[in-house]
């Protein structure tokens, strides 16, 4: 059973990426700040890729989602706030 639970921020090596549009407003939009979860991250393609968070396995579920593929390393600062 694959739950949110299982999703990770910052995102991990080895787990895979995942872009979900609707986390990341347009810059005509005010960025709620308490949901808005970005990072930066390598995948296996050698490519550079914004991140929200990641999980240990591949799922292509959602139409607003991407998956990236597995992460080899993430760029420092990510950016979250607590609440």
């Amino acid at each position: 059973m694959n739950t949110s639970s299982e999703k990770h921020f910052p995102p991990l090596v080895g787990e895979f990426a995942y872009y979900d549009d609707r986390m990341n407003p347009g810059e005509n939009y005010i960025i709620d700040l308490n949901r808005w979860h970005i990072c930066r991250v390598r995948c296996h393609d050698g490519a550079n890729r914004d991140c929200n968070y990641s999980l240990p396995y591949r799922s292509d579920h959602s139409p607003y989602v991407t998956c990236h593929g597995k992460i080899t390393s993430v760029a420092a600062p990510c950016h979250r706030v607590s609440t």
